[in-house]
């Protein structure tokens, strides 16, 4: 939580809200706030604006009522141009290097991941219309009151967001400014490093600036450990944890680290290289056969 509050920190151009019962921050920050709410409020509100009824037996239920955020919390969310939802496992980056004004702009719906709509970095336009999704979704009831969480911001609502985005009721940009330990060990990276200095978060094997990385398999590992937060403008992770880095000795220390995740990357790097190569390959060859059709199609006429 220290890590996250930190790298909040140095995003003043956004500002979190918490809802929770657990009590105050261990670290206060000025663009972070903590708004106190019981679990049963937090029932009521998502049955009032749901006009249904909502199964929330366990906690992990909650993830199920982010697309309802934007009405569950209409009152806290007056004088915001937009509103979103995102995790705690995260460490950002300079979110504004990568969600510019003109993006905004331009967009009804900005996710951070090019072909998901992703539940752990979101953003809505607040407006009557973007903020009422939820109630179009045709399965709202039983998705409300399943015991289970079935994922509905990343599964149905996602897919009433494409459905509405291609029907042209409103705009979608798709951004990939994010990295999640799942992508990395899913092309072979079981060893990456991520460094965060005071203005950028690196993913250091593929030498590319990140707007966020996402802890979601690596942190339930049991050697994974995350040391106290030090006064150190520099942090990293890896597959073992999170940790500050201060000094020169420090530094060096990360060289060795560095290059194992160098190596471990250069496969990935050679399919992705692949990928692209035979995609411009394929996209050449369409070009030509539709230059092709039209030249016959020309020559018929004539």
């Amino acid at each position: 939580m220290e890590y996250f509050l930190e790298s909040c920190r140095s995003n003043p151009e956004y500002n979190w809200l918490i809802f929770t019962d657990i009590g105050q921050l261990p670290a206060p920050c000025s663009n972070v706030l903590v708004k106190q709410i019981s679990y049963a409020d937090l029932k009521q509100r998502a049955e009032r604006v749901s006009r249904l009824p909502v199964s929330l037996e366990h906690p992990y239920k909650v993830c199920d009522l982010k697309p309802l955020y934007g009405r569950m919390f209409q009152l806290e969310l007056q004088g915001y141009d937009f509103w979103g939802y995102t995790d705690l496992d995260v460490i950002y980056g300079r979110l504004a290097d990568f969600v510019t004004s003109a993006d905004l702009a331009g967009c009804d719906v900005f996710t951070a991941a090019p072909r998901l709509i992703v539940g752990h970095f979101t953003l809505f336009r607040n407006i009557s219309h973007v903020s009422d999704l939820f109630l179009r979704v045709p399965d709202l009831p039983q998705i409300l009151s399943e015991y289970e969480c079935v994922s509905f911001d990343e599964q149905a609502f996602a897919a009433q967001i494409e459905l509405e985005a291609a029907a042209g009721s409103l705009r979608l940009k798709r951004s990939a400014i994010q990295l999640d330990d799942s992508a990395c060990l899913r092309e072979g990276r079981d060893r990456f490093l991520i460094l965060r200095t005071a203005t950028s978060l690196w993913d250091v094997a593929a030498v590319r600036r990140l707007a966020y990385y996402h802890f979601i398999q690596t942190k339930y590992r049991q050697q994974f450990a995350v040391l106290p937060l030090q006064q150190a403008s520099w942090w990293v992770a890896d597959q073992n944890g999170i940790r500050s880095v201060s000094g020169t000795r420090q530094l060096v220390a990360l060289c060795w680290p560095a290059l194992l995740a160098l190596l471990v990357a250069v496969p990935s790097h050679f399919r992705a290289a692949a990928r692209r190569l035979l995609s411009a390959g394929l996209r050449r060859r369409i070009r030509r056969l539709a230059g092709r059709d039209r030249g016959q199609g020309a020559g018929r006429q004539s």
